[in-house]
């Protein structure tokens, strides 16, 4: 059994958070909009990508998870996944520092 410490998570999620703020401004670098819903730029942009994501997600994962977490966050600006993307990296990096700290 693998037994994953809280730090490594955190240190994960973090990480998860920086590539999805950073492909949220590479699509709106690609040129769309500010305004443009995420997964419609997305999808018009790499749909393979996309569909080989929510496979993986409900297939290895929770299958709920598609539905409960990306599924809201695609229907979002692209905007506020960048914002939502840098916000959720800080905390989890400063989580990780806590625990580190309080170790």
């Amino acid at each position: 059994m693998i037994i994953i410490s809280l730090r490594a998570v955190l240190f994960l999620l973090s990480l998860l958070s920086i590539l999805w703020a950073g492909h949220a401004t590479w699509l709106v670098v690609d040129g769309n909009d500010y305004n443009v819903v995420y997964g419609m730029a997305w999808f018009n942009s790499d749909s393979q990508s996309l569909n080989l994501l929510q496979t993986i997600i409900q297939r290895y994962f929770i299958t709920t998870l598609w539905d409960m977490l990306f599924v809201p966050l695609l229907t979002l600006a692209l905007w506020v996944n960048v914002i939502i993307g840098i916000i959720a990296c800080f905390i989890f990096y400063i989580l990780r520092l806590l625990l580190k700290f309080f170790k």
